[in-house]
């Protein structure tokens, strides 16, 4: 839209690729969490809204990151796969567009 140099090319794959590795990261303990066997599911925590008013910020990103009970919990699929498998995918699929742009703005000015 607005002719980007180079440079840009780089700084928006760079963003994009660090955006969608951490979107893989989280989709993939997503991923993970689903797989576990039931009794593996970490146990309930308490509502989100208590954690927030109670805990310091990085305790609460912790107990999210940690998962309780309701998380591993399946309840949409397409083609097979749920939610969290179709985002880890895409998130992939954005991060090799992401190093592919950078290759090909390489040629692209040469």
């Amino acid at each position: 839209m607005h002719n980007p140099k180079l440079y840009t090319y780089k700084i928006y794959s760079c963003v994009i690729f660090v955006a969608s590795a951490f979107g893989s990261w989280v989709a993939g303990r997503q991923v993970w969490l689903q797989g576990l066997p039931e009794d593996q599911v970490p146990l309930c925590g308490p509502p989100l809204e208590y954690i927030l008013e109670v805990f310091p910020f990085f305790d609460v990103i912790n107990a999210l990151f940690m998962g309780d009970g309701n998380c591993a919990e399946i309840s949409w699929h397409f083609l097979g796969l749920s939610m969290a498998d179709w985002s880890l995918i895409f998130f992939v699929l954005f991060m090799c567009l992401s190093v592919l742009v950078i290759f090909k703005s390489y040629s692209a000015y040469r």
